[in-house]
C-alpha cells in the first residue's frame, strides 16, 4: 500500500509539472540584441547556454532571431516571437520573469576633466548624460539633479558624444561600453577617461501577457529554479565569468 501511495504522488507530480513538458511547446522563438559574451551570433554566451539548459532536455527547440530591443518587444506583442531577452524594466503589453538572469553593475564613460573630483554617482548631478536607444529610462536616475538625458541608436555613437566633448557621461553595462570601445572609429586616448560603477540593475526576459505567454513563462521560472538548485546555473555563470545573481528568494 505504501509503495502504491509513493508511485501515484510521483505519479501526480510528473503531470502536473510545466518542467515535465506537458505544455504542448515544442518550439521557442526568442528575439533580441546580439551581445557579447551573452548572445554571440555564433550561438555561445551566458543567455544562450541558459536557454540550452533550459529547454533541450524537454526536447524544445530554441531559435534565435538578432534584432534591437525595441523591434524585439513588437515581435512578441505580434505573436511572432515567444520570448525576449533581456530587459532591465518592464514593457508595455509585455510581462518580466519572476527572477533575473542576470544582475550587474552599470558605469559611467566620463572624462576626468569635464567630472572632478569623482564622488560616486552624485557626481552626475547636474551633468549631461548619454546610452543606449531603450536601454536605459529616466526613472533610473530620479535621485539625481538637473540632469539632461540623450539616446542614441548605438553605443559606439553614444561613446563617441563623451569622446567628442559634447556629453558628460555615457551610461552602460561594463560589457557593453567595452564592446562600444572596440567599435569606435574616434582617435582617442584611454587613459584620459575613467569608467566607475553608478548603479546596479537587474535583466529579466519578456513574455506575452498571453495564455501561451503565461504558460511559457512558468516553465522558465521551474526550469530556472531546477537549474539553480542542482548547480547546473551556477556552473554556467561560472564558465562565463559572471557574478552569480541571488536566485535564493525565486521560486
Amino acid at each position: 500500500m505504501t509503495r502504491w501511495l509513493t508511485l501515484l504522488v510521483a505519479a501526480l507530480i510528473l503531470t502536473s509539472s510545466p518542467a515535465m513538458g506537458e505544455t504542448g511547446i515544442k518550439n521557442v522563438t526568442i528575439a533580441g540584441p546580439s551581445w557579447a559574451d551573452f548572445t554571440n551570433q555564433d550561438g555561445t554566451g551566458l543567455y544562450h547556454d541558459i536557454f540550452h539548459a533550459v529547454f533541450s532536455p524537454l526536447n524544445i527547440t530554441v531559435t534565435h532571431r538578432y534584432m534591437p530591443s525595441a523591434r524585439a518587444y513588437e515581435m512578441i506583442r505580434l505573436g511572432k516571437a515567444d520570448m525576449m531577452a533581456c530587459s532591465a524594466h518592464e514593457v508595455a503589453e509585455l510581462q518580466l520573469a519572476n527572477c533575473p538572469m542576470f544582475v550587474n553593475n552599470y558605469h559611467a564613460f566620463f572624462s576626468p576633466k569635464r567630472i572632478s573630483p569623482w564622488l560616486g554617482r552624485e557626481s552626475l548631478n547636474g551633468r549631461s548624460l548619454v546610452w543606449r536607444r531603450g536601454y536605459y529610462h529616466p526613472r533610473e536616475f530620479e535621485d539625481l539633479k538637473n540632469v539632461e538625458f540623450t539616446e542614441h541608436s548605438s553605443g559606439s555613437t553614444a561613446l563617441g558624444m563623451v569622446i567628442l566633448g559634447r556629453k558628460d557621461a555615457y551610461i552602460d553595462d561594463i560589457n557593453l561600453i567595452r564592446e562600444s570601445l572596440e567599435r569606435c572609429s574616434l582617435e582617442f586616448a584611454l587613459e584620459d577617461f575613467a569608467i566607475r560603477p553608478v548603479g546596479k540593475r537587474s535583466y529579466y526576459p519578456l513574455f506575452a501577457k498571453t495564455e501561451h505567454g503565461n504558460t511559457l513563462k512558468a516553465l522558465f521560472e521551474s526550469r530556472m529554479n531546477k537549474l539553480h538548485q542542482d548547480g547546473t546555473l551556477k556552473k554556467i555563470f561560472r564558465k562565463w565569468n559572471f557574478d552569480y545573481p541571488d536566485y535564493s528568494q525565486c521560486k
